[in-house]
């Protein structure tokens, strides 16, 4: 048994005349198949400029001593399932949260780009006498 009805060609004229008139665009598979991966594009550039602007979110309250960068991936996840939610906490956070030198200065140049800093913990002196925190393993390292 056969789910197709046959029409004639006056049926059919009057069928697509009144979808037609009702609002519906007669489509060929083709231009179908184009729409649908034009569509499946934009759907995944909209994805990726949603998740950058995540990124430069979180990113920002980095530089602003909001979080840590440990904490990074913790916030993108949750910017990922409530980005307003998340960028209204983010907002909320004071500014120099996390501790460090003040900001804008050379120190927190260099905290913030990620190298290594010459002035780790163990040598808080500033005149490079052995003044840091372990004095032994310090008189070790010279």
């Amino acid at each position: 048994m056969s789910d197709q009805v046959k029409v004639s060609p006056a049926q059919r004229a009057k069928i697509m005349q009144e979808l037609k008139d009702a609002g519906f665009v007669l489509v060929d598979s083709e231009e179908h198949a184009a729409m649908q991966a034009t569509a499946e594009q934009l759907q995944r550039d909209i994805a990726e400029a949603e998740w950058k602007k995540a990124e430069a979110v979180v990113d920002a309250a980095i530089q602003a001593r909001k979080l840590r960068r440990a904490q990074r991936d913790q916030y993108l996840k949750l910017m990922a399932v409530d980005p307003e939610g998340t960028a209204d906490v983010l907002a909320s956070l004071p500014p120099t949260a996390v501790p460090g030198p003040p900001l804008g200065t050379d120190e927190d140049l260099t905290v913030l780009s990620d190298r290594p800093s010459r002035r780790g913990i163990a040598s808080r002196g500033t005149s490079g006498e052995g003044t840091g925190l372990f004095p032994k393993l310090e008189a070790r390292r010279a």
